[in-house]
């Protein structure tokens, strides 16, 4: 018998250390801070999963300008384009 486990695992950040050399907010998809003001910001997301699919669109939005930098493709199709 095939058993899925969905405890959650990927919820725990993994921050590189080269990261915390950044002078800016630095934000983990897994612990969002809303307090963060993104609106005419510089942004830059790194990773395309499934997290990124969600949160790029709407950063967007309100991002004077977003980067994202991709590590491995990952293709998607939405709803919208079956």
């Amino acid at each position: 018998m095939n058993r899925l486990t969905a405890t959650g695992s990927l919820r725990a950040p993994k921050i590189p250390g080269e990261f915390l050399q950044f002078k800016g907010d630095i934000v983990h998809t897994a612990l969002w801070d809303k307090s963060i003001e993104l609106e005419g910001k510089r942004v830059a997301v790194v990773g395309t999963g499934a997290s990124a699919i969600q949160t790029i669109p709407e950063v967007a939005k309100v991002a004077k300008k977003l980067v994202v930098y991709q590590r491995y493709l990952v293709i998607y199709c939405s709803l919208l384009e079956l």
